[in-house]
C-alpha cells in the first residue's frame, strides 16, 4: 500500500515538472504576446502583416499584446474575452487601419462578431451596413467617419479594416489574405 502511495506522488511530480519544463521552454500558447494557431495551421503572429498593403505601407510597428487588447476593449466599450489583438497602420494610397482579436475558440470569434454585428443597427457612428462575399467569406460592409469599414471572422479570428481614400475593395481583397 505505501509503495503504491509512493508510486503515485513520484508519477505526480514527474508530470509536474514536466508541465512546468514545457512552459517554461515552449510558452503558454494562449498568452498574450505568443502566437495563436490561425485557420490553416499557421501561426497568426505580429509577423503576419504584410509590409504594404494595397499599395500602402506599414507605418510603424505593429501593435499586440496589452496595448492592442486595451485600444480594441475600448472601441468595443468594454472588455472582451479574447486571447490576443493586434493593430497595424497602413500609409500611402490608403490610409489602412487594421484591428484583430484572436479569440480562444472558433465559437468565441463568431460569438463576438455576431455581438459585433447585431449592434451596428443602433450605431450611430456606422451606416448602410451591406453583407458581401469574397472569397468564400461573409464580409458586412458600413460607413462611418468618411471611411469604409470591413469585418468578419476566420477560424478564431475576428477581423475589422477601416479604409480612407482610394478603392476599399482592393484593399479587402488584400486584407481577406491576412
Amino acid at each position: 500500500m505505501k509503495k503504491n502511495i509512493l508510486s503515485v506522488f513520484i508519477l505526480a511530480g514527474l508530470v509536474t515538472i514536466i508541465l512546468v519544463g514545457y512552459y517554461m521552454f515552449v510558452g503558454n500558447p494562449a498568452k498574450p504576446g505568443n502566437t495563436v494557431n490561425g485557420s490553416q495551421g499557421a501561426a497568426f503572429t505580429k509577423e503576419s502583416f504584410p509590409q504594404s498593403l494595397a499599395g500602402s505601407t506599414l507605418a510603424g510597428e505593429v501593435v499586440s499584446g496589452p496595448d492592442a487588447m486595451q485600444n480594441i476593449n475600448r472601441l468595443h466599450g468594454a472588455s472582451i474575452s479574447v486571447v490576443e489583438g493586434f493593430i497595424a497602420q497602413y500609409l500611402g494610397k490608403n490610409e489602412i487601419t487594421v484591428w484583430v482579436s484572436v479569440s480562444a475558440t472558433t465559437n468565441d470569434a463568431l460569438a463576438l462578431f455576431d455581438i459585433m454585428d447585431k449592434k451596428m443597427p443602433a450605431s450611430q457612428m456606422f451606416t448602410n451596413r451591406e453583407e458581401l462575399q469574397m472569397d468564400g467569406k461573409q464580409v458586412i460592409k458600413v460607413l462611418g467617419m468618411g471611411q469604409d469599414h470591413y469585418y468578419w471572422v476566420r477560424d478564431k479570428q475576428v477581423y475589422w479594416i477601416a479604409v480612407g481614400g482610394g478603392d476599399s475593395l482592393t484593399v479587402l481583397q488584400e486584407a481577406l489574405k491576412l
